[in-house]
């Protein structure tokens, strides 16, 4: 995760959130393209609509994204499930970044990282985590990693400092609206 989003930084290249219409995806979308925008990413964000589009990908919507000129996904709160489109956006030329919280298909989307804490080898710390505290926690490790000797060309209103306080207050509203145990 970390070292494609270091290119795309390095690259200029335009980066989509692929984000879910409730408010553990919209709090997560909102999280992850802040952090992004601290970083100096070209970063906009992509929420489907349920009754008209589905949940997950579309082909539209990866044709759309590809019409934009994007050149890197990062889903938050969703896709874990999406292998044939994800291998779709991949032949349009867009990478993609799963982080999610859902159950694990039987296989894995060829994406450049699948992030999950239900992974069978995975550090996170806790397994029942809300879509958003997966974004949370890669919002962090990107801005850990990334930010060393980078100028915060276009940070957010509510960014530097301040921006753990409010993305922590959002990772508890998705949370508590997503229904994950609060243990």
């Amino acid at each position: 995760v970390v070292e494609r989003v270091s290119r795309a930084l390095d690259r200029g290249e335009k980066i989509a959130v692929h984000g879910h219409d409730d408010a553990d995806g919209v709090c997560a979308t909102l999280i992850m393209v802040e952090a992004l925008a601290q970083l100096g990413a070209r970063a906009s964000t992509y929420i489907p609509d349920r009754r008209r589009e589905g949940h997950g990908f579309s082909k539209g919507e990866m044709d759309l994204l590809a019409s934009r000129s994007v050149d890197l996904i990062v889903t938050v709160d969703s896709c874990v499930s999406e292998r044939e489109l994800i291998s779709y956006a991949s032949g349009l030329g867009i990478d993609t970044i799963v982080t999610d919280h859902h159950e694990i298909p039987p296989e894995l989307p060829d994406a450049v990282a699948v992030v999950n804490p239900k992974l069978p080898d995975t550090e996170f710390p806790y397994r029942y985590m809300a879509g958003v505290g997966v974004a949370l926690r890669v919002a962090e490790l990107l801005l850990s990693e990334l930010s060393a000797g980078r100028t915060l060309v276009d940070p957010p209103s509510w960014g530097g400092a301040r921006w753990h306080e409010e993305a922590v207050a959002l990772a508890a509203v998705g949370s508590v609206a997503d229904r994950v145990p609060l243990t």
